[in-house]
C-alpha cells in the first residue's frame, strides 16, 4: 500500500501547525488538533481542558522558535503515526533555552479530516546535574 499522498496531506498540516505556533497564532495551531487530543511533555500530561485554560498562551509567549529536524511516519487506514525530532527555543525570564526533543504523533481522520489525536515530546539529553539533582 502506498500512504504517500496521505502522508504528505498529515506533513502539510504539522508544517502549517508549526507555522501557525511560530507565528504565536494559537488558533491555527489548534486548529490542527482532535478536539480530544492530548499531549505528553516530558513529565506531564496535557490535556485540552489545559490547553484552554492557558497552557497553549504560556508556550507561545515562552517560544523563540519550532523547527521540526525531520521526520517518518505511515498510514494504516484513518491513522496516521509519525516520528521525528523537534527543536525548542523558548525564553525563561532572562534566560534562553534550547532543547531537542524525540516526538511521535498520532493523527486520526474522521469524516476526511486529519487532526492530531495524541503528541508526545521528551528531551533527547537530560539536563546537566547540579547540587540538587546529583549526578546520575
Amino acid at each position: 500500500m502506498d500512504d504517500t499522498g496521505e502522508l504528505d496531506e498529515v506533513y502539510a498540516l504539522m508544517d502549517a501547525g508549526d507555522a501557525a505556533f511560530n507565528a504565536k497564532d494559537a488558533a491555527g495551531w489548534a486548529a490542527a488538533t482532535h478536539p480530544d487530543g492530548h499531549s505528553f511533555q516530558g513529565d506531564r500530561w496535557a490535556s485540552p481542558a489545559d490547553f484552554d485554560a492557558g497552557l497553549a498562551e504560556e508556550f507561545l509567549a515562552a517560544s523563540e522558535g519550532w523547527t521540526t529536524l525531520w521526520r517518518d511516519g505511515l498510514v494504516v487506514g484513518d491513522t496516521a503515526c509519525v516520528w521525528g525530532e523537534c527543536e525548542w527555543r523558548f525564553r525563561l525570564g532572562d534566560e534562553a533555552h534550547v532543547v531537542r526533543l524525540a516526538s511521535s504523533w498520532t493523527w486520526a481522520r474522521t469524516d476526511g479530516t486529519w487532526r492530531s489525536l495524541f503528541s508526545h515530546y521528551t528531551p533527547l539529553v537530560s539536563p546537566a546535574p547540579t547540587p540538587e539533582r546529583g549526578a546520575s
